[in-house]
């Protein structure tokens, strides 16, 4: 008997594929009639079908799902070709010019985006939803309302759309009709301040975060918010992405990164950023990531040494050294953090060599939900991608840690137990201890304490220091990494070069 062949009609009017191939060519999932279809097509420039081999981690059912109730035979099924339609984004090639909606399923033309939040309307969020497969037919959106998020992005405009639709229908009988959400979290280019929008278009952040979504979210270790559809205007470097409101999945909670997190929750970001970093990690640097991803000290909010803002951050409030005094930051505090100054280059050097993974470099509270019951590595799930790079993987650890844990201050006993559970959960997971020591982890974290201190000078780029020291979440931040230095005596390190 030949391999099945299931036919999902697509949003955009083509279709996907689906065949189990065991390996074997994908043709072998098509009868001989459907491939020499797929090939015609194929050689007139066609986009109407699209053949892909069936993920090795997803399977269509077989014999072993007779043994279960129709319902449950019914759910699984559908599971299982949601899982495979999702993961698909990866085969489907990206466009270098003209406007371009990126969603779970594929890539298609979407001209006018809307440039603000104001903009975006009724038929743009049914539009979306349609796009990424969480319309039903019939269904339309008939009503709106956004509302801005009190905890704003610096780099981004972010705001939650609650809708109201007709011709949904309550009783879905064959469990496959999918239930739009209720609400949206709706992320724009855009920022507080002008100088923090041109910062994020000069990296290319706001198509960065777009490509997360496109070519890692639904395939990553860790824990993501879904997301319905990312539009993106590659002329403008307009980016508007349509995400999942975590608030109205099971369990989650939040902590603001003002009152912090607990050693509860560190472990379990260890737990978390192990898996990501295992999942992509290269003993040969960037050469083993892919290509068009920055390397962290590349991107100029992570980047600690750039000498002209060095310059303007030495001579500022922030390391002022009354106004340090007065925050609780003066003193020895002070002076190490001064002499991390004074190695920034050093640093930034440091953090290219050795062995690097994939990095989300903003993994702070703020852009943390815990408690997730579906299997999300330690309950965690990440959001906000925009500076996602190759990097250390325990310098993603030490900036969750030096800016937003609250209970105990650093202190070298804290610290090693977050980074014990760090490197023995990213060994469990293939990473070779023999080559990759617990010793050789912890002088990472530490690289990556005088690195975090270092990269948030950048904070001078957004306004004048007196100004951004009256941001509670900016004082907190910056201050906080200052006392991690210390603390650890990291300005005492011979040297910063990785083991």
């Amino acid at each position: 008997m030949p391999p099945p062949t299931i036919l999902l009609p697509r949003a955009l009017s083509d279709h996907i594929v689906l065949g189990r191939t065991d390996g074997d060519d994908v043709s072998s999932a098509t009868s001989p009639s459907q491939q020499e279809h797929h090939e015609e097509e194929a050689a007139a420039g066609s986009s109407e079908i699209i053949c892909i081999h069936l993920l090795d981690n997803h399977r269509l059912p077989d014999e072993e799902d007779q043994q279960q109730s129709p319902e449950s035979r019914r759910r699984r099924s559908m599971k299982d070709v949601v899982s495979f339609v999702i993961n698909a984004n990866r085969f489907v090639p990206s466009r270098d010019d003209g406007d371009r909606v990126v969603y779970s399923r594929t890539l298609s033309s979407m001209p006018n985006i809307p440039q603000a939040m104001n903009d975006i309307d009724v038929s743009f969020i049914e539009k979306g939803l349609k796009l990424g497969g969480a319309l039903p037919d019939g269904a339309r959106v008939s009503a709106i309302d956004i509302k801005p998020l009190s905890l704003n992005g610096f780099l981004s405009d972010v705001g939650r759309c609650h809708i109201t639709y007709e011709g949904v229908v309550d009783n879905d009988e064959d469990g496959m009709t999918p239930t739009p959400p209720a609400r949206l979290v709706i992320k724009l280019a855009g920022a507080q301040s002008e100088a923090g929008e041109e910062i994020a278009r000069e990296n290319n952040l706001y198509h960065m975060e777009a490509e997360f979504f496109r070519k890692f979210a639904e395939y990553a270790s860790v824990g993501t918010p879904h997301c319905y559809a990312a539009f993106e205007d590659s002329k403008f470097g307009n980016v508007i992405l349509l995400l999942e409101d975590l608030q109205d999945r099971d369990g989650l909670y939040f902590v603001n990164q003002l009152e912090g997190i607990r050693r509860k929750e560190m472990m379990d970001m260890a737990v978390s950023l192990s898996a990501l970093h295992a999942q992509h990690w290269s003993w040969e640097g960037a050469a083993g990531l892919p290509a068009w991803l920055p390397h962290c000290t590349d991107i100029t909010v992570r980047n600690p040494c750039n000498p002209a803002h060095m310059e303007r951050y030495l001579s500022s409030a922030f390391v002022d050294e009354a106004h340090c005094a007065s925050r609780g930051v003066g003193g020895e505090v002070r002076k190490a953090c001064l002499q991390i100054t004074e190695r920034a280059d050093e640093i930034r050097e440091a953090m290219k060599r050795g062995a690097l993974t994939l990095c989300h470099n903003d993994a702070r509270s703020d852009n943390v939900f815990f408690g997730d019951r579906s299997g999300a590595p330690g309950g965690v799930v990440l959001l906000d991608w925009q500076i996602m790079s190759t990097g250390v993987g325990a310098a993603d650890l030490a900036f969750v840690a030096s800016n937003s844990v609250t209970d105990e201050p650093p202190s070298e006993a804290r610290d090693k137990a977050y980074v014990k559970a760090y490197w023995e959960s990213l060994t469990s997971r293939g990473v070779d201890p023999d080559r990759y020591s617990f010793d050789a982890c912890w002088h990472d974290y530490l690289l990556g304490i005088a690195w975090t201190y270092a990269c948030l000078t950048v904070f001078i780029e957004f306004g004048e220091a007196e100004q951004m020291l009256e941001d509670p979440l900016c004082r907190a931040m910056h201050d906080r990494s200052m006392l991690a230095v210390e603390g650890l005596r990291v300005h005492e390190l011979e040297t910063f070069a990785r083991h």
